[in-house]
Order: structure tokens, then C-alpha cells, then sequence
């Protein structure tokens, strides 16, 4: 999945309000509307000079002011966006000039954070200004590989009227942040779900613990049915030998009643060596 260009504002009838969403138990968890968790209008966009033709869908947006010759320390900025976060797509859409946007997969938001900015072009505030950054991975996060460069585009989100805003006026990027945090939880990274897969086979495999179970039974067992226990058949009397296998010494080992009762009770006497009573266990300090 990869960002793609939107050239029609999105349609607040398109989306589930969330609010409804979670008042009522849907009908249907397949194809119902996706659901809008968080929308502001008139929020700034700050992207580096350098990066703003990276991609054909940024590249349709109209800076406020672009400065020209080479790309510069101070970053472009997008103003009069509208930022949409739903659970199935991240939209950000320019209304004017340009009257364009784009449609972000969650996988492609390679990081977003809050972060703060300071300096009186932003705020008067000593503590900063709250802002939302992000990470945007341009290649498609289904073709790429391994050894594929990766091309990240740095993105920041202003809330509206910054450059007068305080820490009590301005909840913008505390909800936009939540918001995208519950929506990132649906839409895992899909090269995470294949390692977590990978590693589950690994742990869950037969005789993967090292335990004899009903699904790997059949490898301790030879074609008579008989338990093969360390790679090498019993004799006649139970006992197995040939410790080639991947079983522990004395594996397999059956005993007798007698047996039992000979290591219990000492192979001369009742409860001792030559019938005398000993004691066998000693409390230490």
C-alpha cells in the first residue's frame, strides 16, 4: 500500500461518527463504514524544503511561501488542511489553493510523536509549541525489500492559529496523537505479523520443548508401535539403550514393583544398609 492522491475532500457521510461506533453494536463487522475517530480543520503542514517534490502526492500541495534557489534550513509550510484520522486511512487535504490531498495506509507511518517546537514564529509559550511529527515511508510497504533503500519523508502537523496558542487552548495534539495511536493498533506492520508467525511455528513445533506429546508421538515410536526412546530399541524387559537420541539418560526406563520398593526401602534391608535403621535425611542449617 502506498499514498495515494485524492482530488475530492472527504465526505463526513462516508465515515461512522465515533461517538455511534461505540454507542451500538454493529449489524456487520464486513463492509461497514470506516470510522472517524478525530478530524480538525485549518491545521498547518511543515515539510522540508528539500523533500516537498519526494512524492507526486506531496508535490500537488501549494506551500504558503516557497523560497527559492537551494533547499534551505527553515522547513515549507502547507496551510488551510484538513487532517482526517479514521480507522482505515490517515487524509490529509489541502482546500485551497490546491483543493488536494492525500490518503496515508497506517503501515506507512513509519513513526509519529508529539513533539515541541520553540521560538516566537510558533508561540510566546516557554514550554513550546505541542506538535505532531511523523515519518512517511514512500515505498510501498508490500513490494519493498530488504536490501531496497528506504525513502522517508518528515511531515509535521500545526494546530490551528500556532503562533498564538497555549498549553490550556490547544487539545489538538493530544487527541490527534490518541487517535492515530488506536487506529496504527489496527493496522499492524505486516513484515511484524510475519515474524511473530515465524516465531510461533519455531516454539510451537513438535518436540520443539522437548515434551513427548500426542502430535509428535509418532517419532519416538518404530513401525511395530514400540517406543523407540533415545533412537535405538528396547530390550525384551523395558529398558532402552543406544543414547543417540534426543532423549535424557534413563528415558523410557520402566520399573517394577520391586524395584520400586528395593530403591525405597535399600537393597540389604527394611530401612537401611544390612537392616540397620539409618537415617537418610539430615536437616542442615
Amino acid at each position: 500500500m502506498a499514498l495515494e492522491i485524492l482530488s475530492e475532500r472527504p465526505r463526513l457521510e462516508a465515515f461512522t461518527a465515533l461517538e455511534e461506533h461505540q454507542s451500538q453494536t454493529p449489524n456487520t463487522f464486513f463492509g461497514a463504514k470506516p470510522v472517524l475517530h478525530c478530524k480538525h480543520s485549518g491545521v498547518t503542514l511543515q515539510i522540508p524544503q528539500d523533500q516537498l517534490h519526494s512524492h507526486a502526492a506531496i508535490a500537488k500541495f501549494q506551500p504558503t511561501a516557497v523560497v527559492d534557489g537551494p533547499a534551505t534550513s527553515q522547513p515549507a509550510t502547507i496551510s488551510n488542511v484538513e487532517i482526517w484520522v479514521t480507522s482505515e486511512r490517515l487524509v490529509l487535504f489541502q482546500l485551497e489553493p490546491s483543493n488536494t490531498g492525500i490518503s496515508i495506509p497506517y503501515p506507512s507511518i513509519a513513526l509519529h510523536a508529539i513533539s515541541r517546537l520553540k521560538g516566537p514564529q510558533y508561540t510566546s509559550s516557554e514550554a513550546g509549541l505541542e506538535a505532531l511529527y511523523m515519518e512517511l515511508s514512500l515505498n510501498d510497504t508490500e513490494l519493498v525489500n530488504a536490501e531496497d533503500e528506504i525513502e522517508v519523508l518528515e511531515l509535521t502537523v500545526l494546530p490551528p492559529d500556532y503562533t498564538s496558542v497555549t498549553e490550556t487552548t490547544a487539545p489538538y495534539i493530544k487527541e490527534l496523537f490518541a487517535a492515530m495511536n488506536a487506529c496504527s493498533d489496527l493496522h499492524p506492520d505486516p513484515a511484524s505479523l510475519e515474524s511473530d508467525e515465524d516465531d510461533e511455528e519455531e516454539d510451537t513445533a513438535p518436540g520443539a520443548s522437548g515434551w513427548i506429546t500426542s502430535e509428535n508421538m509418532d517419532q519416538y515410536l518404530d513401525e511395530a508401535g514400540n517406543f523407540i526412546g533415545g533412537g535405538a530399541l528396547g530390550d525384551a524387559d523395558g529398558n532402552f539403550f543406544g543414547g543417540g537420541g534426543t532423549l535424557g539418560a534413563g528415558a523410557g526406563t520402566v520399573r517394577t514393583r520391586e524395584d520400586d520398593d528395593e530403591a525405597a526401602h535399600g537393597s540389604n534391608g527394611v530401612d537401611g544398609t544390612n537392616g540397620e535403621d539409618e537415617t537418610k535425611w539430615r536437616r542442615t542449617a
